[in-house]
C-alpha cells in the first residue's frame, strides 16, 4: 500500500489509506521509530508536495466528498494561518470566549423556566 512513486506524500497516503479510509486503529506508543531531515525535498519543494496530494484525494476520495473540501479548504487554511501566531491564536480565543459569555447571557435571559 506504500506508494513509492510519490516523492513527498508516501507516507501521508499510506496514512489516508489505512487509518482514514480501511478503519484500522491507532495505539499510541512512546518510542522513536523514524528521524527526518528537515532539509530534504519535502521542506522545499512546497509546490510539488502540493501537487502530489492533490493528485492522492483525486485517487482516493470520491468526487462528491472532494468537492465539499475544496469548498471548505480555504477556511482550514485560515485557520492554519491564524494558529500560527500566538498573538492571532489568543485575539480569536478571546473574541470567541467574548461572544460566548454574550449569547449565554443572552440565551438565560430569554429562556423560560
Amino acid at each position: 500500500m506504500y506508494d513509492e512513486n510519490l516523492r513527498i506524500v508516501s507516507d501521508w497516503k499510506w496514512y489516508i489509506q489505512a487509518i482514514g479510509l480501511n478503519n484500522e486503529s491507532v495505539k499510541y506508543v512512546n518510542l522513536d521509530v523514524t528521524c527526518f531531515d528537515m532539509t530534504g525535498v519535502s521542506s522545499s519543494n512546497s509546490d510539488l508536495e502540493k501537487q502530489e496530494r492533490r493528485r492522492v484525494l483525486e485517487e482516493l476520495i470520491p468526487a462528491n466528498i472532494l468537492a465539499d473540501y475544496d469548498a471548505q479548504w480555504r477556511n482550514i487554511d485560515q485557520a492554519a494561518r491564524i494558529n500560527k501566531y500566538s498573538l492571532t491564536r489568543w485575539f480569536f480565543w478571546f473574541v470567541e470566549r467574548v461572544i460566548f459569555k454574550i449569547q449565554k447571557h443572552v440565551f438565560n435571559r430569554y429562556t423560560p423556566l
